[in-house]
């Protein structure tokens, strides 16, 4: 299976692929980034040791952030992690929304 070079990833399929202890899926990413408020969150629910990178929204970033909050009603680690791609010129991003 040909890997992803990156993507940014929300707190759901982490915590989800942790409660299935299968986070060793994440290898098939090569670059792998979540930000801040995703990384709090998966401690809270998570079980794994997560081997990601923490990386830190710009201000830039947060704006577009505070803007996909507001016009989308978004909560913070989704618009935080759909940012991250952004910034990080990212092609894929993680999610278990369906919105």
């Amino acid at each position: 299976m040909e890997k992803i070079e990156g993507a940014s990833f929300d707190a759901g399929p982490l915590i989800h692929l942790s409660e299935i202890t299968q986070l060793s899926l994440l290898e098939l990413v090569d670059k792998k980034i979540i930000g801040e408020e995703v990384y709090e969150e998966y401690k809270k629910h998570g079980e794994e040791e997560l081997k990601v990178e923490i990386t830190p929204l710009t201000a830039e970033a947060k704006e577009y952030s505070t803007a996909l909050m507001n016009e989308y009603r978004l909560d913070l680690g989704e618009a935080e992690a759909i940012a991250l791609a952004k910034q990080e010129n990212l092609q894929y991003f993680f999610t278990d929304e369906q919105d």
